[in-house]
């Protein structure tokens, strides 16, 4: 799935269907800028209320990280599940899993 180029992620939210897929999975799939909204557009567009969704995310912009979280806390449940460090730099990989907002 390019989540940029037009029409792909319409095809992927149709190929899932109105319930949307039962699992996405995304790993280091952002890092600059102009990549948070495409590809946060896709995954709204092919979750569904009972997806669940695990990102893997290496931060390597505080801009990127704040937008991309954001965005993520707007449209889903949230929760950070793993952090590895790495031990080639100070980072290290999160792993975030989201899921539809629970209605209270």
């Amino acid at each position: 799935l390019d989540w940029a180029r037009a029409g792909d992620a319409e095809r992927a939210a149709a190929a899932a269907g109105p319930e949307g897929f039962g699992l996405v999975l995304a790993a280091d799939c952002v890092w600059l800028p102009e990549l948070v909204d495409p590809f946060l557009d896709a995954v709204e567009a092919v979750c569904g209320p009972r997806t669940l969704g695990l990102l893997a995310y290496q931060e390597r912009s505080a801009r990127v990280t704040a937008r991309l979280l954001g965005r993520l806390r707007q449209a889903f449940d949230l929760d950070c599940v793993h952090s590895h460090p790495l031990s080639h730099s100070d980072g290290c990989i999160r792993v975030y899993q989201f899921s539809a907002k629970r209605r209270e």
